[in-house]
């Protein structure tokens, strides 16, 4: 009977994670730890392969990236993503740090290219110095694809 119970509740918990799985908007994760904030694209015009980006809630830690971004939308309001192209979270010359707040980018463009090694999102303008932003478009909930958001 008990070990019955394990397995019930092991299905149960699993049913859970399918159901949190990150998506903007719809079932975007959010708990103690992290939310979800937002996706990037692999290709312009959010096509292409896509990647999720979270917030660490109560720290600022950097965050493993090593990818392309050359679409992006940022959906919650209150939060900026600094994408950086070396291997640590501090802008300098070798380092490039790329802003990008609330909105939508069909075209990421920066004067050091696309790929990221690191990245870290947090409270506009509380992520530290940066070598450029990147100007976005008013996120539109209602306007989201869904085939190309994921969900």
């Amino acid at each position: 009977m008990l070990f019955a119970k394990m397995i019930i509740a092991g299905v149960l918990s699993f049913a859970c994670m399918i159901t949190a799985l990150p998506g903007p908007h719809i079932g975007m994760v959010e708990n103690n730890d992290l939310r979800d904030v937002g996706v990037v694209y692999s290709k312009a015009n959010y096509q292409g392969t896509t990647k999720f980006v979270f917030e660490l809630k109560n720290k600022s830690d950097c965050l493993d990236f090593d990818d392309t971004v050359l679409s992006i939308k940022i959906c919650k309001q209150d939060v900026e993503c600094v994408f950086y192209t070396g291997s640590s979270c501090n802008a300098s010359n070798d380092n490039f740090a790329v802003a990008i707040g609330c909105g939508d980018v069909a075209e990421v463009k920066t004067p050091k290219g696309n790929h990221f090694k690191r990245y870290r999102c947090g409270k506009p303008g509380a992520m530290g110095s940066v070598n450029f932003t990147v100007p976005t478009t008013p996120h539109v909930v209602g306007a989201d694809d869904g085939g190309a958001m994921g969900i």
